[in-house]
């Protein structure tokens, strides 16, 4: 396995780290080198000006050759994309001329199905995104989040590799019109009703926004959840979870390392619909005879969308599944 260092066909070395790449550690073969003494020794290959420029041109003729195959065959060259977009974006990510060279042929599978190149994805999505890129995993594209995105003909790209936190990260240095926003962590504007009716003050002069977060903020009775109220296209969503960028990001890159990452993802938003019918429920019902019942259906809310979210474990569902239980309950009983 890997690269076997020969010098006038003597057998030297089958440690040759040094020339090539890390990135390039998965290929097999020989190189022959005239140049190097048989006793050649690792310090020696480290400082050695042949072996450094040996090192770079074999970078170049992967990439020449990443090149050649994606012109001759296009379509081939995407089938078998997902077999070497790992080292791919690793080699971008570690070695500076390899990135300038094969740049231009990453690709991520878009919401809709697609490979699509990042390029091609900001330049059909200019007008709607202004250079945001919506990127979600693979359990994400079936979540409110997506059928939010897609009810307004928005797309995603799915990042559901473990060096994908970090090659975002490196584009967006690399790129600096480029944000990369999960799909979580903020909703895009095109899913908002911009033209819905302002909340009025009730006769204790508080508004809906008020009135809702008093609501939630006794059903949720916790730190850490910030209540913020908005006004959807869709009357379906009464409520999402949003997480912020840089602490999803710090979890994930966390969990790389076998770090938990429950307590970073505990600090989060709660975005409540007030065009939901039931939401409106809510509000009528804290108004009615039993004020308490709307906080037991908007704590049940705040639980729908946690587990919307995934950020339920196994002893927040049994307690989730007790409320559900206590709130039927008081359904049953009229």
């Amino acid at each position: 396995m890997g690269i076997k260092l020969y010098c006038n066909h003597v057998f030297v070395s089958d440690e040759a780290k040094e020339l090539v790449p890390q990135f390039l550690t998965v290929l097999q073969g020989t190189l022959d080198v005239p140049d190097l003494p048989l006793n050649v020794s690792r310090s020696y290959l480290q400082n050695d000006p042949l072996v450094k420029k040996i090192s770079a041109h074999i970078v170049k003729k992967v990439a020449d050759k990443l090149q050649e195959e994606f012109k001759r065959d296009s379509e081939n060259f995407q089938k078998n994309w997902d077999e070497i977009s790992l080292f791919v974006k690793y080699g971008l990510m570690t070695d500076e001329k390899f990135y300038e060279a094969a740049k231009d042929l990453v690709f991520f599978r878009s919401s809709n199905g697609e490979l699509t190149k990042l390029e091609d994805y900001v330049s059909r999505n200019k007008e709607k995104n202004s250079g945001t890129v919506y990127y979600a995993n693979e359990t994400e594209l079936s979540s409110v989040y997506m059928d939010l995105l897609k009810s307004q003909g928005l797309e995603a790209i799915l990042v559901d590799s473990r060096i994908d936190n970090h090659f975002l990260q490196f584009l967006e240095s690399k790129n600096q019109d480029w944000k990369f926003q999960r799909v979580d962590s903020e909703l895009a504007e095109q899913t908002l009703d911009k033209d819905a009716s302002p909340s009025l003050a009730d006769s204790e002069n508080k508004t809906e926004e008020e009135r809702l977060k008093e609501i939630f903020d006794k059903a949720i009775a916790r730190g850490g959840v910030e209540i913020r109220t908005e006004a959807l296209k869709s009357e379906d969503v009464p409520a999402v979870i949003l997480l912020p960028e840089h602490l999803r990001r710090l979890a994930e890159m966390g969990q790389i390392y076998g770090q938990k990452s429950t307590d970073l993802l505990k600090s989060h938003t709660l975005l409540i619909n007030r065009k939901s019918r039931l939401i409106r429920n809510i509000l009528s019902t804290s108004k009615g005879v039993c004020p308490e019942r709307a906080e037991l259906l908007a704590r049940s809310v705040y639980d729908m969308a946690l587990l919307g979210a995934k950020l339920l474990g196994e002893e927040e569902v049994s307690e989730m599944l007790r409320r559900e239980r206590t709130l039927l309950e008081e359904l049953s009983a009229g």
